[in-house]
Parts: C-alpha cells; sequence; structure tokens
C-alpha cells in the first residue's frame, strides 16, 4: 500500500520546527508511521507525526540523475478503458526530476512509453514530498 506522511521534527540547534512530508510504501499505517519516524529522526529531536494517510499515487520514480535540485512531481496519466463507453482512467505517478518538463520526459519515455495502449499526460505538478520510504 502507498500512504502519505506528515511530520514536524524540532532542530534545536536552529531553534525552528522543520515539517517533512515523505511518500511511504508499507503494509500498514503503522508501519508506514514506523518508517517515517525511522528517517525523519536523522532530521532532528522530537519527532511529532502530524498525518498518515492512503494515497492515490500509484508508484514512484526516483531520478536516474541524482541532483540536489530534484524535486518530486505528481504526473497524472489519462487511459481509456473502455473504447464501447469511452470511458477514461487516471494513474498518478511521483517522478523526481529538476523541472516539470523533465518529469513529463522521464514519464512520456519510462512509463507512457513501455504501455501497450494510448496514454496522455493531463497534469503536472510540484509537490511537497521530501522524500520517499521504500
Amino acid at each position: 500500500m502507498k500512504f502519505e506522511t506528515k511530520c514536524v521534527v524540532t532542530q534545536v540547534e536552529q531553534q525552528k520546527n522543520l515539517w517533512l512530508m515523505f511518500f511511504v510504501e508499507a503494509e500498514t499505517f503503522g508501519e508506514a508511521e514506523e518508517k517515517t519516524f525511522k528517517i525523519a529522526s536523522s532530521y532532528g529531536e522530537n519527532v511529532v507525526m502530524k498525518a498518515v494517510k492512503l494515497s492515490n499515487i500509484d508508484s514512484s520514480y526516483k531520478s536516474p540523475m541524482q541532483e540536489k535540485d530534484n524535486k518530486w512531481h505528481t504526473v497524472s496519466v489519462q487511459y481509456l478503458v473502455d473504447l464501447d463507453k469511452e470511458k477514461y482512467a487516471i494513474t498518478h505517478y511521483l517522478v523526481e526530476a529538476e523541472n516539470p518538463n523533465e518529469a513529463i520526459a522521464f514519464t512520456e519515455e519510462r512509463i507512457i512509453g513501455q504501455m501497450t495502449y494510448d496514454a496522455t499526460i493531463v497534469k503536472v505538478e510540484e509537490t511537497k514530498f521530501n522524500d520517499v520510504i521504500e
């Protein structure tokens, strides 16, 4: 299952709170929370979980180019599921890229390019995710 988690971490040296968001692959809510807590603890002290929810994102793809400026983008792909009824479905992917154009290029090449049916990117948004936890 896929989850989205949000927590706040106290950074004592800077005397500030840091909000973190993660996309987490886990079997249960408890496991998602545990994985988040473990990673968030490396950012500072006193981790407080604020939210754990099921995600509508289907899969995540880390960039092969590990750049420090990379951000996580949600790319929504629409495809036809029933030709007779003209029924469409949308699948959401989480793609790491430096900018939206790179997220689109990656999705077209690595995701849509592997599909055996027509698909179209209908939306790309930069997210606030700090990282993906598998």
